[in-house]
């Protein structure tokens, strides 16, 4: 038994591995086709030579001179515009390639390391996880405060999955709701913050989650659902800074919610 849950727990680390490996391919792609399509210094600097020669021949010609100059200092605000414009596309997928490559390390050491188990595998010794989690959890948090809110949901998610009991784990389930909160998934992030309220009924993340959901239903459009919990936080945690959260946005709907 012991057995056939390490071979099903390599074959998913495999199968992750692969996903990153084809995720890190295609990131690398877009990349390339963004650099082959940039305007490079090189050119900028052609530009720039372009437009003094022109400058030079057009000598008395006043009013051809003023005209040129226009269209090729247009050309190269149009080529620097274009560099910049790539160049921040260009960082992004730089750390997006960062971040998959980080992963892509972590899950081949976790392959290797259940390989290593599978001759030695017996007896009611616990199956070792693959990854450490304060680390795993910490690395889904870096991404969610620089906002790239997808790589945060996947390692958040990963952590649920290898980690369900720890301590950490409403807090988990409560920053995926955030990231999909953030990106406006707000069908998504009311799932998520009733999972913390359900599945971790004595998280101090409560309130908070009560409050999120209720500013989602607010900016769905479903007023009543949004009030009522909102309403429920000044009841159940009244002196909380949720609570005076939810007072401020009733009061901005014109809902009187007491002391």
């Amino acid at each position: 038994m012991l057995l056939a849950v390490i071979v099903a727990a390599g074959c998913g680390t495999s199968k992750r591995l692969a996903d990153v490996q084809q995720q890190l391919g295609t990131i690398q792609q877009q990349l390339a086709e963004l650099e082959a399509k940039s305007p490079s210094r090189d050119e900028l600097a052609a530009l720039a030579e372009d437009l003094r020669r022109h400058l030079q021949a057009l000598g008395d010609s006043g009013a051809a001179r003023d005209q040129r100059l226009e269209e090729l200092a247009a050309r190269v605000e149009r080529a620097a515009s274009a560099l910049d414009g790539v160049g921040l596309e260009l960082d992004d997928l730089a750390a997006e390639i960062e971040a998959a490559q980080e992963e892509l390390a972590a899950l081949r050491t976790a392959t290797e390391e259940t390989r290593r188990r599978l001759p030695a595998a017996s007896g009611p010794s616990p199956v070792e996880l693959p990854s450490d989690p304060q680390q795993l959890y910490d690395g889904a948090y870096a991404h969610f405060q620089r906002g790239r809110y997808q790589l945060a949901i996947h390692g958040f998610q990963r952590y649920l999955d290898l980690y369900p009991n720890t301590d950490l784990a409403d807090n988990a389930t409560y920053w995926i709701g955030e990231c999909y909160y953030r990106q406006q998934e707000l069908q998504q992030a009311i799932n998520q913050f009733d999972a913390v309220i359900t599945r971790f009924p004595n998280s101090d993340r409560i309130p908070s989650a009560l409050l999120k959901k209720g500013y989602a239903y607010l900016e769905l459009n479903q007023r009543d659902p949004g009030v009522a919990q909102l309403q429920e936080v000044i009841r159940t945690y009244p002196g909380s800074d949720e609570a005076r959260l939810a007072r401020q946005r009733l009061a901005e709907l014109g809902i009187d919610a007491g002391p």
